[in-house]
């Protein structure tokens, strides 16, 4: 059955296209090793061969289907308007990629052998070029090529003269333009030859230049006579396609715009469902964080954590500790909680996980700034270093930042580095300054935590407590806390 298929693609192809396509003239091309210069392949390339004997099945196959379509003939259409290299090059693909599938040792092969589909399809434009032309030049230049002879011209006209002719005697009106067409653009085809042979190639081929010499004539008496006769020829000529392969190249253009319009959009879905699909797996923050904030021992580490942090005040570590398990840990978690799902809210409704940070960052850093004063801390500056350790230990323990690293600045630090997106969380004047203290401070805080070897055997932990601004005696400068 996939035989059949395939058979029945290439009888498809050859009448669609004028050709006479074979699976075994397929087989055998491959085989040769001939590069058309108009794409110049590397040798080194390791599939150079099966490139180069593609690209050259692929013109030879366009080239003789435009010829069979621009020939001479009595049924004098000569439209190349539908024709279109892009679909032509995507069918003669289809056909050679069913025939690698379908043969008893298929290959692993890349559509169209791994040539880059944008420089083939240019390609196959400037192969072309030669068809972009009046009929009447691509016969010319056939006959001057010798692909033709003019009494390949001869033989039709000389029957379109008659058909002409007989209608005349028949005393019939209608007049077949068709056939006066194919005697003027004969005319004007071998006019063209004609003033292309050279003096002495009429020499060297004098007889054939006498009945080239003798059918111009002909034409042109003819031609003369449907003058006369006030047939439509200035019509007929003036409505010649100069370029036949205008239409067919915008048509051809109009095909890719479409095909990288069609990829684009099928990139663009991908990706939004990529990043949907990745929006609900973070926006999913609120629901994966529930269990670690309904464990009690997260309310006991982001309490440790944050007392281990807390500059010098009124109040000792354990008092601190105890004021944190009593009421501000379980209310920060909870004020996280409330952020997280807002930040699920808004992200899965497509806005940026960045920018909602900064307002998730905001409403943590407000709480933790409304409760500094029942740690014992009073001046803004204190409280303002005390909301960015508490923000900080949330944020890293509870919040987006926790499952999504990309996210990591806003748990370092973020309100005092960009002091001027929370100035208002104070609600007081001349708050930049103490905005800068506190960074200064917290910054030195940062680089105070040392740890000191030896002490691990029996458990215990070392902090230097940070300096004491203000220059006020602190309960200690070294406190040894049991783990």
């Amino acid at each position: 059955m996939p035989q059949k298929i395939l058979v029945s693609k290439v009888e498809d192809f050859n009448d669609e296209y004028k050709v006479s396509l074979n699976l075994d003239r397929f087989e055998a091309t491959e085989k040769k090793n001939t590069v058309f210069e108009e794409f110049p392949f590397d040798k080194k390339d390791a599939n150079y061969e099966k490139k180069s004997a593609y690209y050259k099945l692929l013109t030879q196959t366009l080239l003789k289907s435009l010829s069979e379509e621009t020939k001479i003939s009595e049924r004098a259409d000569y439209n190349l308007s539908d024709f279109n290299l892009y679909s032509f090059l995507q069918r003669f693909e289809d056909i050679a990629d069913h025939r690698n599938k379908d043969s008893k040792t298929p290959s692993k092969r890349e559509a169209y052998e791994g040539i880059n589909f944008k420089d083939l399809l240019d390609n196959l434009k400037k192969v072309t070029k030669g068809f972009n032309k009046p009929l009447y030049g691509i016969w010319a230049d056939k006959i001057i090529s010798k692909e033709i002879s003019y009494s390949d011209l001869q033989n039709v006209t000389k029957e379109s003269m008659r058909t002409i002719e007989r209608l005349k005697e028949d005393g019939k009106n209608e007049i077949d333009k068709g056939q006066i067409a194919n005697v003027l653009y004969a005319h004007e085809a071998m006019s063209q030859v004609w003033k292309s042979r050279k003096v002495t190639w009429i020499i060297g081929n004098f007889i054939q230049a006498y009945r080239e010499y003798k059918y111009l004539q002909s034409l042109k008496k003819a031609t003369d006579t449907y003058i006369a006769r006030e047939y439509p020829v200035a019509e007929i000529l003036n409505t010649t396609q100069m370029e036949m392969m205008k239409k067919a190249y915008e048509n051809t253009d109009w095909s890719y715009k479409s095909k990288v319009l069609q990829e684009n959009e099928k990139n663009a879905k991908e990706k939004f469902e990529k990043e949907q699909a990745r929006r609900r797996e973070i926006s999913a923050v609120a629901e994966k964080m529930k269990s670690v904030i309904d464990n009690n021992a997260t309310k006991d580490k982001i309490t440790n954590e944050i007392a281990k942090k807390l500059p010098s005040c009124i109040w000792n570590t354990k008092t601190q500790t105890n004021i944190l398990n009593i009421s501000i840990t379980k209310n920060l978690m909870q004020q996280a909680q409330k952020a997280n799902e807002t930040f699920d809210e808004l992200v899965s409704s497509g806005r940026n996980k960045q920018e909602q940070m900064v307002d998730y960052v905001r409403s943590v850093f407000e709480k933790s700034f409304s409760l500094t004063q029942t740690l014992g801390y009073n001046e803004v500056k204190d409280q303002l270093v005390v909301a960015q350790i508490m923000t900080d230990v949330v944020l890293k323990n509870i919040s987006p930042v926790a499952l999504d690293p990309e996210l990591s600045e806003f748990a370092n630090g973020y309100a005092l580095n960009n002091s001027r997106k929370f100035e208002s969380v104070a609600q007081m004047d001349g708050i930049e300054n103490a905005f800068n203290n506190a960074k200064k401070e917290y910054d030195d805080l940062n680089r105070e935590n040392i740890k000191i070897e030896g002490f691990d055997d029996n458990d215990k932990k070392v902090v230097v407590q940070p300096i004491d601004n203000s220059g006020k005696q602190k309960e200690s400068q070294v406190n040894i806390k049991n783990g």
